[in-house]
């Protein structure tokens, strides 16, 4: 095995577990109290297939907290970015495994 190969093969490895990691999106917002005590006060689950589920607390009157809504909703667009860049990035690597499996069967 050729050294190009088996770096190849230990990214693999690690990209495994990414891709793992990219199957469900997960934003959860949380309140913080005057004693340190964190509430979960929103909580967002994306799917890979893009199946979404969204947990939007209403306050006493049935009315949502704009202000935390907000908040969410940019935690949720930050995550997608980030998702996005990640499997960008996976996919150079691929492209480049496979571009050193053509260039070594040419030799």
């Amino acid at each position: 095995m050729s050294s190009s190969q088996d770096f190849a093969e230990k990214v693999y490895a690690k990209l495994t577990a990414v891709l793992e990691d990219l199957t469900t999106l997960n934003v959860a917002t949380y309140t913080i109290d005057e004693q340190g005590k964190a509430t979960l006060r929103a909580q967002t689950d994306i799917s890979l297939d893009g199946d979404i589920t969204n947990q939007i607390p209403v306050g006493p009157e049935g009315k949502l907290d704009e202000a935390l809504l907000k908040q969410h909703q940019n935690a949720i667009e930050q995550a997608r970015g980030e998702r996005k860049a990640t499997i960008d990035t996976v996919m150079k690597i691929v492209q480049g495994r496979l571009e050193i499996e053509k260039a070594e069967a040419t030799q």
